[in-house]
Formats: C-alpha cells, sequence, structure tokens
C-alpha cells in the first residue's frame, strides 16, 4: 500500500550517510578485514562494508539530483588493505575461504566475487583469476 512505500522513502532519506562512512571506517582492522564489534572477522563483513558503501553512494546521488549509478564510490575504507586481505583468503587450489587458512567454498568465492564487483576498478588490477 502507499502508506509503507511512504515509510519506506522517509527512513530512507533520514539516513545520515556520513555517520553510515564512518561506522564502516571504525570497522575495519589492521589487516583489511571488517569485524562486528568484538566479534568474528571474515569476508561477510568486508562484503557488507562494500555493499553499504555503494548503497550510500547511490543514496548521495540521489539526493544531489543525480542518476543512480552516475559517479564514482566513495569507499571510507583503506580499499588496498581490502583487496590484500580479500588475496590472502585464497588457498592453495585457487578458491577462497572465509579467511586466511580457512578451507575454500564455493559460496566463499561468490562473496569474493560480489566483494570484486563492488571494488572493481581496485581488484582488477591486483587479483588474476584463472
Amino acid at each position: 500500500d502507499g502508506g509503507a512505500v511512504r515509510e519506506v522513502v522517509e527512513v530512507v532519506e533520514a539516513v545520515d550517510i556520513v555517520g553510515v562512512r564512518r561506522l564502516v571506517a571504525s570497522l575495519q582492522d589492521d589487516d583489511g578485514s571488517f569485524e562486528q564489534r568484538g566479534g568474528e572477522k571474515d569476508l561477510r563483513f568486508l562484503f557488507c562494508a562494500c555493499a553499504v558503501s555503494r548503497m550510500c553512494s547511490l543514496l548521495e546521488a540521489q539526493r544531489r539530483g543525480g542518476a543512480a549509478g552516475t559517479g564514482g564510490v566513495e569507499y571510507p575504507m583503506d580499499v588496498d588493505k581490502a583487496v590484500e586481505y580479500v588475496l590472502s583468503c585464497q588457498t592453495y587450489e585457487g578458491g577462497f575461504g572465509l579467511g586466511p587458512g580457512a578451507e575454500a567454498h564455493g559460496v566463499h568465492v561468490r562473496m569474493r566475487a560480489c566483494t570484486h564487483a563492488c571494488m572493481r576498478c581496485h581488484v582488477l588490477s591486483m587479483l588474476s583469476i584463472s
């Protein structure tokens, strides 16, 4: 119904983009990974940081009156370290685990591929996929 759509629009319009970016940046560790406060850290959280960064950039473009997808994505993180972390998750057989030394799994490869798509300009120059 129209009321639910209006509520969603109001919530989205109220998002504090600067605050969200600050939070994302605060969750990155020195090794480039991301973790939930005081908990696990692995590729899942890095993917979420990339996805949230992309959504913030799209929302910001919309607020400026630009079309979705125009302009670059502002990543509130050290992208080079994040890419290095992704690469450290690659196993001896070429797959990717959730973290360094973890067993490779197809789901993790797809997650890495999604992260790669979010940060493609930085990752393409550093990744070689066979």
